[in-house]
């Protein structure tokens, strides 16, 4: 967790709360972080362009006053480096509220309709939740799953348990 980020994330979900936007907000702040690219940021990050002339800029092409005001505010502190880590505790803020428990699944193979919904099941009565499976390949998995959520990590893959053997062996 960024600590700076989630602060910036915090002041501004409380904020889209107030106005019941939480959603559109990430829609447009997404969609901002997604439309930049390396000039534009070089532009927004360069210390030799003054802060109204890049506050100019974003108030000529940003329509969302919260958006628009919280670009400010990073601009003037000069923190436009944060943008991606404000909208991933902004993300987590979000999940938190509507009780969603986002999973990252490590697997060999992409796992199957029946194996996403089984462990859906099983995360959602253990945390009384509803669970997002975000599955991710990873080719150095001999066999089984690793999940990772909310700075937990549940390892059970094969290559876990013949390490656990190997340090066993050691012994």
């Amino acid at each position: 967790m960024n600590y700076i980020a989630n602060q910036y994330a915090l002041a501004v979900f409380s904020l889209a709360c107030e106005q019941n936007t939480e959603k559109a907000f990430l829609s447009e702040w997404t969609k901002i972080i997604d439309s930049l690219d390396e000039n534009t940021l070089k532009f927004f990050i360069h210390p030799g362009i003054s802060k109204n002339d890049k506050k100019q800029v974003v108030d000529h092409s940003i329509e969302n006053t919260l958006v628009k005001n919280l670009l400010f505010v990073l601009i003037d502190n000069r923190r436009l480096d944060l943008l991606q880590a404000i909208a991933t505790e902004y993300l987590q803020l979000l999940n938190n509220r509507q009780k969603i428990l986002e999973v990252k699944v490590y697997s060999k193979n992409a796992l199957t309709n029946d194996q996403i919904l089984n462990l859906k099941e099983k995360l959602a009565k253990e945390h009384q939740r509803e669970i997002k499976i975000i599955n991710q390949m990873d080719s150095n998995i001999i066999a089984g799953i690793k999940l990772e959520y909310e700075g937990y990590i549940v390892d059970e893959t094969l290559n876990r348990q013949l390490d656990d053997l190997k340090t066993h062996l050691k012994k």
